[in-house]
């Protein structure tokens, strides 16, 4: 017994482990092929590859949102992630890639789940703010607002970003919300609530303009 304890000691000491086990079992052949499968430099399982995706995202967005999207390079992405830059080409074709796929993952995590876009019970008022409160609520999330600091900060230099970020469609989105709400009213309805909203507008600048045309 002690022969074959100094046996599997030697066999572990030498890189083996767990996985050389001689008994043949189905567990120790996967771990053998796993670990033959990582020497060789194969390619990642699934898993292991949405995880390093994941990871890259995360460390882009941190650093896009924190330093900007100049100061950003593919090398500290790279290092922070720790991967290879092989690694990252292989899954992004540039820094704008890797932004483009930043925004993506922020706008669709910011956007309200279908249950909370089925409005409840209530008028067309009580529905439009609660529909106003879900859309606030991520255009006014912090990373929203860190977002938008980028993209004006940097719009002289690459306007690209503004349009990576409207191609998301989450202004046409909310519209489209919106306009949904108000063709269920009907056309005559939405009318007269239109009018009942911006009557009291046009008579304070008509009564503005008046007072100006006095003085």
């Amino acid at each position: 017994m002690r022969a074959a304890r100094a046996g599997r000691a030697r066999r572990q000491s030498a890189g083996g482990g767990p996985e050389d086990s001689p008994d043949g079992s189905p567990e120790g052949k996967g771990l053998r092929r796993r670990a033959k499968h990582r020497a060789r430099g194969g390619r990642p399982s699934r898993a292991e590859a949405e995880e390093i995706g994941e990871r890259i995202l995360d460390v882009a967005s941190a650093l896009f949102l924190a330093e900007g999207y100049g100061a950003t390079s593919i090398e500290s992405v790279a290092r922070q992630a720790r991967i290879s830059k092989r690694t990252f080409y292989h899954r992004f074709a540039d820094k704008g890639a890797l932004f483009g796929a930043v925004v993506h993952r922020l706008v669709t995590r910011l956007r309200p789940s279908e249950g909370e876009l089925q409005l409840g019970e209530g008028g067309i008022a009580e529905k439009l703010t609660r529909l106003a409160r879900l859309i606030l609520a991520a255009a006014l999330s912090p990373e929203a607002l860190a977002l938008h600091r980028v993209i004006v900060a940097e719009a002289a230099r690459f306007p690209e970003l503004a349009r990576t970020v409207a191609a998301e469609g989450a202004r046409e989105e909310a519209i489209r919300h919106i306009l949904a709400l108000l063709e269920g009213e009907g056309p005559r309805a939405v009318e007269a609530k239109l009018n009942a909203f911006l009557a009291p507008k046009a008579r304070k600048g008509i009564q503005t303009s008046e007072a100006a045309a006095a003085a």
